[in-house]
């Protein structure tokens, strides 16, 4: 959701991101890099996702910050 009938706001989402199915990202957010918003998750205006952490929930909440390793040993997967 990114205009409320006067502004449209910008939503970013970062490199290697993960957006689970049914979430809604309310603009203006950031969504850092190698980020996951989880399955049917809501992160409310304003509400950034720092890079590498997990949220879940209404309103989304974060739960846990990824090991940075993670995002390479994917790509060696590749």
């Amino acid at each position: 959701a990114n205009y409320d009938g006067k502004v449209k706001s910008p939503t970013r989402i970062g490199s290697g991101a993960f957006i689970g199915s049914g979430s809604v990202i309310v603009a203006p957010v950031n969504i850092g890099d190698n980020a996951t918003v989880g399955a049917g998750a809501v992160v409310p205006a304003g509400r950034d996702v720092e890079p590498g952490s997990t949220v879940i929930g209404v309103p989304a909440r974060k739960i846990k910050r990824h090991d940075d390793s993670i995002p390479e040993i994917c790509e060696e997967e590749r």
